[in-house]
């Protein structure tokens, strides 16, 4: 999860990371600070001890490299990418990594999950950018398969996809200062969860994740 000057919107965010169904031994949250100048590392703090929570903050450095630090400080193999105004549902999580574990292959699936609350899904402005112009959460083009999507037709938040195929293919470009770079190279060599480390845990509801 990335963020910058959101302190307001973080409280509603980390709390549906609090409801998350999948067990919190399942997974971790990277908080990537970009040089907020709110009260953002005061609010993250308050859910250290509340969440599998581990921060980071750097200068304000964009959002392409407040996400690379963040795929590089990951130790699980599977990434989800969180907006700081996203609120998960309950299950989102757990949805992720069940849709990523049907195909083990990282080079074949990137999972766009969306979602909405209810009462915000039934308003008029939803509507319109939903189903009339389009210009949010409208997927019913991904069912063309002849289609060749451009980047532009990837949302980075709500979207999953496994590690590797990021450190494999590419991060997100960005004027990288040298000092992050060392950084991410540090990191990247880190110990790592495996997918087989994940099929020796158990997913939140005592289900193991082969049987999902």
């Amino acid at each position: 999860m990335t963020t910058h000057n959101r302190a307001h919107l973080l409280p509603r965010v980390l709390g549906g990371l609090q409801k998350q169904t999948l067990a919190k031994a399942m997974f971790e949250i990277i908080a990537i600070d970009d040089g907020s100048v709110d009260d953002t590392p005061a609010v993250l703090a308050s859910y250290a001890d509340k969440l599998p929570l581990r921060i980071f903050r750097q200068g304000a450095s964009g959002l392409a490299a407040a996400k690379n630090l963040g795929v590089f400080a990951a130790r699980a193999p599977i990434v989800v990418f969180l907006d700081d105004d996203d609120v998960l549902d309950p299950d989102a999580l757990r949805a992720h990594l069940a849709a990523q574990m049907q195909t083990p292959i990282w080079r074949r699936r990137c999972s766009p999950i969306p979602g909405s609350i209810p009462e915000v899904a039934k308003s008029p402005l939803m509507r319109h950018v939903t189903e009339v112009g389009c210009q949010l959460f409208s997927y019913n083009w991904v069912k063309r398969r002849w289609k060749i999507w451009d980047i532009g037709e990837f949302w980075g938040g709500r979207s999953s996809c496994k590690r590797e195929f990021l450190l494999t293919h590419g991060v997100f470009q960005s004027g990288v200062p040298v000092w992050l770079r060392k950084t991410l190279n540090v990191l990247a060599a880190t110990p790592a969860w495996t997918e087989s480390d994940l099929r020796t845990r158990r997913i939140g509801r005592h289900d193991p994740i082969d049987q999902l």
